[in-house]
């Protein structure tokens, strides 16, 4: 597998994993790019600015990623209370499990 100005050399035997990298190297350099303040180029992809590095992952979830319907997907960004964010969807989730003067998030903090 080739390398690009933007993208390290990813070694993989997929080839739709290879075919995502590939169109991923190949869209990169025809995107509407600025210099950055903290990093040397961002990328206008879907609507938003970002360096190389999250556009991949964003092609390849959108490529590979299968959601069930009982998936549930909780993003926060780091010290921004993803514990308590943590607890209040496994409250919300198990909210007829347990009796609520038994409930574990009474016993215990997240």
């Amino acid at each position: 597998m080739e390398t690009s100005k933007f993208f390290p050399i990813v070694e993989t035997q997929d080839e739709g994993y290879q075919k995502t990298f590939k169109n991923c190297a190949e869209l990169v350099p025809t995107l509407p790019r600025s210099k950055g303040w903290w990093l040397d180029e961002l990328f206008q992809y879907q609507g938003f600015w970002m360096s190389s590095f999250p556009i991949r992952g964003s092609m390849l979830i959108n490529d590979h990623f299968k959601p069930r319907p009982t998936d549930i997907i909780v993003a926060t960004s780091p010290k921004c209370g993803t514990t308590w964010l943590r607890a209040l969807v496994f409250s919300i989730i198990n909210r007829h499990s347990f009796d609520l003067s038994h409930h574990p998030l009474h016993k215990a903090n997240p």
